[in-house]
């Protein structure tokens, strides 16, 4: 049961001398104290949201905050169909549920894909996405790029 092995490491974690959990927002904006050692974790969702409601949940029963970033091209997010970006209105719920759990939610950017293979503007459907999703109730203030230069020849920022 992978969830098990999950709980098993955060707790083994909890238990290190000086650790202090916090999400990436938060971890930047306080500076450690004495020896007080700040631990991230960061969760790339691009593929399995139930697993990552279950984490959410897992990590709140700790008082654990972690963040998540969202894969706005993957398959739980949205659909490209005919060239139409299609969005999952349906997985704003596990989206949110997840931020009530006390995590951070920001979006894992991947413009590069959306241009190459589908010529549309990366950067403005990036702005479309990050404004749906606040609309939506979902409090994004980070991003992070998908994939690297080695899978796209370029950087994905």
């Amino acid at each position: 049961d992978p969830i098990w092995y999950y709980e098993d490491l955060l707790t083994r974690i909890q238990k290190m001398p000086n650790i202090r959990f916090a999400n990436i927002k938060d971890a930047l904006q306080s500076q450690p104290t004495g020896e007080e050692i700040i631990c991230t974790i960061r969760h790339d969702l691009d593929g399995d949201l139930i697993a990552a409601r279950q984490q959410a949940e897992l990590e709140q029963s700790l008082g654990i905050s972690t963040s998540y970033y969202l894969l706005h091209t993957a398959p739980y997010y949205s659909i490209l169909a005919d060239d139409v970006f299609m969005r999952s209105a349906a997985s704003l719920e596990d989206y949110r549920h997840i931020q009530n759990c006390g995590h951070e939610l920001a979006l894992h950017t991947d413009g590069m894909t959306l241009y190459q293979s589908h010529n549309i503007d990366g950067a403005e459907a990036i702005r479309t996405e990050l404004a749906w999703l606040r609309e939506n109730g979902c409090d994004i203030r980070g991003t992070t790029a998908h994939n690297s230069f080695g899978v796209y020849g370029c950087n994905n920022y």
